[in-house]
């Protein structure tokens, strides 16, 4: 069933987003109930965790099925008391396009025994049941909740029946409780089947199908504009180093390894903020300007080791200069691509990734690590398959002459990269800070140019090259940053395009009933430059955005911005791209639109937000 489910994942595509959240805020109301208002020691007694979903949603069973998440409760109870595993009463079928998920609607109460001490409890007095539940609640489209839940009952000899329209509630849903064997048929729906396959789902399901879509996204990354160089550069060292199957095998593996430490690094720091109390996303290292500066000098060393300018020879040793290395033949090269490729991977979403880190980084850090290990997997996943099967490689150009043109053509699109970044750097910071780090860069390649004309065998001078540069360009670059740009809401290629805030988004919904088109951007995400130059700021959209009297908000996450990580978060996204179209009838929920954009997905999306008569899809 797993593999049915990364099936359906590889299909859908483009279309996931219709998994994530549409608001904020969850339109389930949880509540705890009781069959005790005063327990005696040593009581057993039935508490129910209860959800009321709105018309139309629903919430999902232990085993979610082809997609969705199971509902989770943990306990906080006095000491002494122990809580029995959930009983579920027999949930519904759900069938959409092919996918069977269970759950359900309008109304569910999850059933727990609690067991109290016999000795040392507070006679006369009180105690609180606490519980953390979370759900996932589906309708058009799917937004998590939590609640913090307690109740407080009295301690005395005797017990005392709670209220009665709870023990009712209680004694309803505790006759929907299927025996221990039951489990639902996929076709003829609650009434279930007898016997439990072996390899029947666990409530972890939709984990590993989450899990997946993490995988499949950084497999996608491949193909994103930001990786392609790296891409080249290592197809080139497979072509001259990989024509016997251990020289394959040997840079695959260090390749492969590179990525994955990488990760794991990325995975770390993300741990240590969020236990910091940092509100972060995917990509979020590119906020940094010393992170920007640090990335510019690398790939112009890159860029400048390719065109020749310096080099070291093969008795260098342990990683060195980042130019160098990814120059350099051998494990030490194929570990700095996998690392480099990791890097230029970030600024970059993709579909599957978003919704997956979404949920990622909201999770316990093991839980953290075992999600990038999967992105990092997915990213590796073509290079592990030409070093496991080598015999792939006779479909590459033959070693030759063309390599040197080749290697020194790829140095293009690392200088293109600098420029990006630089450019990144000063649409958040200004043209002084963007001037500066050209300055940086300018003097770099000039010291890099030296070492190579006068000594072009010592690759330890690279590395303080280029050390020397970082530590130097910081201190002008923090002078400027210290007076940043004011933010400025202007018209941009004829849309008019107001500076978000979660207020003023509220103001206008509550206001108005104008269309609302909302891009979350970034100016170092690159699929946010390509959605910007080929789905939105075309006339077509413009045009369709005047036809409607849409209002249009940018939110600007290429600096830092706590409020834009919470919003994005609200709709299932860790990262940029995304758009949210608000409909003019405030009563439907808002269009979330995938990462990846055509024009007629905004047109589409644009023409139903403006249609009062259009039902949600």
């Amino acid at each position: 069933m797993i593999v049915r489910r990364m099936l359906f994942l590889a299909a859908a595509g483009w279309a996931l987003s219709t998994f994530v959240a549409r608001s904020a805020e969850s339109h389930t109301r949880a509540s705890f109930v009781a069959d005790l208002a005063t327990l005696a020691p040593g009581d057993s007694f039935d508490v129910g965790i209860r959800l009321e979903m709105e018309p139309g949603g629903h919430t999902y069973w232990k085993d979610p099925g082809d997609s969705g998440l199971a509902t989770s409760v943990s306990w906080e109870l006095p000491k002494g008391f122990v809580a029995a595993p959930l009983r579920w009463p027999k949930p519904k079928v759900f069938k959409e396009g092919g996918l069977v998920a269970y759950g359900y609607e309008n109304e569910v109460v999850l059933l727990a025994r609690i067991t109290a001490p016999r000795e040392g409890l507070p006679m006369g007095r009180t105690i609180v049941l606490r519980a953390k539940v979370e759900w996932l609640e589906c309708k058009e489209s799917c937004v998590p909740g939590s609640a913090a839940l307690s109740r407080t009952l009295r301690v005395g000899a005797t017990s005392v029946a709670g209220d009665p329209q709870e023990r009712a509630l209680l004694d309803r849903f505790r006759r929907q409780v299927p025996s221990d064997d039951w489990a639902p048929d996929r076709e003829n729906g609650a009434e279930g089947r007898g016997a439990v396959s072996p390899e029947r789902r666990t409530s972890n399901a939709g984990f590993f199908s989450l899990l997946g879509a993490a995988f499949l996204g950084g497999l996608i990354l491949n193909v994103m504009p930001c990786v392609l160089p790296v891409i080249a550069i290592k197809i080139l060292g497979f072509v001259r180093q990989g024509d016997g199957t251990n020289g394959a095998r040997r840079l695959g593996a260090w390749f492969v390894l590179g990525v994955l430490v990488s990760f794991w690094a990325l995975a770390l720091v993300v741990i240590g903020l969020q236990a910091a109390g940092r509100e972060i996303g995917w990509g979020f290292q590119f906020q940094e300007p010393r992170f920007l500066l640090a990335m510019a000098l690398v790939t112009t060393a890159v860029a400048l080791s390719f065109f020749g300018v310096f080099e070291m020879g093969a008795g260098g040793g342990a990683i060195q200069a980042a130019g160098t290395l990814a120059a350099r033949e051998g494990s030490a090269g194929a570990f700095f691509n996998g690392v480099l490729a990791t890097v230029l991977a970030t600024p970059c979403t993709a579909p599957f990734l978003s919704t997956a880190m979404f949920y990622a980084l909201s999770r316990p850090a093991g839980e953290v690590l075992l999600f990038f290990t999967a992105a990092g997997a997915g990213l590796a996943a073509p290079y592990a398959l030409l070093a496991a099967r080598p015999s792939l490689l006779k479909f590459l150009p033959k070693p030759g002459a063309w390599m040197a043109r080749f290697k020194q053509f790829m140095g293009f699109p690392m200088l293109a990269t600098s420029l990006w970044l630089a450019w990144t750097l000063g649409a958040a910071y200004g043209n002084d800070a963007a001037a500066v780090l050209l300055a940086v860069l300018l003097a770099a390649s000039l010291a890099l140019w030296a070492l190579g004309a006068w000594h072009p065998r010592r690759g330890w001078l690279a590395v303080g090259v280029v050390l020397l540069a970082a530590w130097l360009g910081s201190g002008p670059l923090m002078k400027v940053l210290a007076n940043p740009k004011a933010e400025r809401a202007a018209a941009v290629e004829g849309i008019a395009w107001r500076s978000w805030s979660a207020e003023a988004v509220e103001s206008v919904l509550r206001e108005t009933r104008a269309p609302l088109f909302v891009d979350f951007t970034a100016n170092w995400c690159l699929t946010c430059q390509m959605n910007k130059r080929t789905s939105i700021e075309i006339p077509a959209v413009r045009a369709k955005l005047r036809e409607i009297g849409a209002i249009a908000f940018r939110a600007d996450y290429t600096r830092r911005d706590d409020a834009i990580t919470r919003a994005l978060k609200s709709f299932g996204r860790s990262g940029v791209p995304l758009g949210v179209v608000y409909p003019a009838d405030r009563a439907r929920p808002p269009i979330v639109l995938p990462e990846v954009l055509t024009p007629s997905l905004v047109l589409d999306a644009l023409s139903r937000a403006a249609d009062a008569s259009a039902r949600p899809r």
